[in-house]
């Protein structure tokens, strides 16, 4: 067959209202997007990837590698929309496939920007978290990065649904009008977010701290915008709901960089002075060779009790994961220490004097 019957062979012969030619042409085109694609990404790997090594700074790389896929799939969504106009279809089903393209770059260039949002946050993150009492609080860049996140799919959704020609206007005031029941619906969410607001700008600890907040005790994991995370001593996980947090009284026990542990030990009234004071050397002691804590330990005799002399001990753990085994230990090597010499705990009491009949009507 030579050429001439080729052609018109490729003219003649139809698929689904396009002749075979056209069907040919939207095939190179895809390979042709297909290896344009390849040849983008490759370029911007080694080329971007030269220019990123030049700067001191990690932010240019990574944001070259955010816009990677993005940039080079784009080419492939080209194709597809010049293939669209060029075959012959019913102009419903042409729209239709236009505004599925629309999607497409529109979730690809959402994905580039929010790779650039978190890249920025996350340079700016490193220097800041090694800064425990930053002026700017690891906490607030947290926060600013989801509302970027948030505001960057927000302004996409928009841009998209005015692209496909749906009415934004109306829709946003659609919006405004029932911001009202929204809002009452909404009650705890607001709650919770102003909740987070306000932990934020007070800084009444730091991720990382650990507290003490409507009766939960461990260390801050992340503080949301709905709920601030905490990890307790015994591996588990508590969700504590920011607007609760911010109406509680908080407890930061991070000090000397560990966990504060507090108690208070009875002993008998027999025990002497001099024995309260060997008794507190003694706790003082067993706390301080223990490797898992500070060497700042209190021990003071604070109060008569009804029933014995009180010592208030306070000491601070070092090691988070070891906390509990810790106290063990700890608790443990008093007891023993105490029991070596003699000393007795107090355990609630009371002394009756009984007075004869004899006695008793004098």
């Amino acid at each position: 067959m030579d050429l001439a019957g080729l052609d018109s062979l490729l003219n003649t012969t139809t698929l689904l209202g396009n002749s075979a030619r056209t069907w040919l042409v939207c095939g190179l085109l895809i390979v042709l997007g297909v290896l344009l694609s390849r040849m983008i990404r490759a370029l911007i790997t080694r080329y971007g990837g030269r220019m990123a090594n030049v700067t001191e700074t990690d932010l240019d790389d990574a944001m070259i590698e955010a816009a990677t896929a993005p940039v080079a799939s784009m080419v492939i969504v080209g194709a597809l929309h010049v293939i669209f106009h060029l075959l012959k279809m019913p102009d419903g089903t042409r729209e239709l496939l236009v505004d599925g393209l629309v999607v497409a770059a529109a979730v690809l260039v959402t994905s580039m920007l929010l790779g650039w949002v978190d890249a920025f946050f996350e340079h700016f993150m490193h220097p800041l978290r090694a800064k425990k009492h930053a002026a700017l609080d690891p906490q607030v860049i947290e926060f600013g990065r989801k509302f970027s996140r948030i505001a960057v799919i927000v302004g996409a959704l928009l841009t998209v649904m005015q692209t496909i020609g749906l009415d934004v206007m109306s829709l946003v005031t659609g919006l405004g009008i029932g911001g009202l029941a929204v809002a009452l619906a909404a009650q705890e969410t607001l709650g919770n977010v102003l909740g987070s607001l306000q932990v934020m700008t007070d800084q009444p600890f730091s991720t990382g701290d650990f507290i003490r907040v409507e009766g939960h005790f461990g260390r801050v994991m992340e503080v949301g915008l709905r709920s601030t995370k905490l990890m307790t001593p015994e591996g588990i996980r508590i969700i504590v709901p920011n607007r609760l947090i911010a109406q509680a009284a908080i407890q930061n026990c991070s000090v000397f960089e560990g966990i504060t542990e507090g108690f208070t030990l009875g002993l008998t009234y027999d025990t002497t002075a001099d024995r309260l004071s060997e008794a507190a050397d003694l706790v003082r002691q067993v706390v301080i060779d223990h490797p898992h804590t500070s060497d700042e330990v209190t021990v003071h005799m604070t109060s008569f009790g009804d029933f014995s002399l009180n010592l208030r001990v306070v000491y601070f753990h070092t090691n988070f994961d070891a906390v509990a085994k810790t106290r063990n230990d700890v608790n443990l090597g008093i007891k023993r220490a105490f029991d070596d010499r003699g000393l007795e705990f107090a355990f609630p009491t009371q002394t009756l004097h009984l007075l004869n009949e004899a006695n008793a009507g004098r």
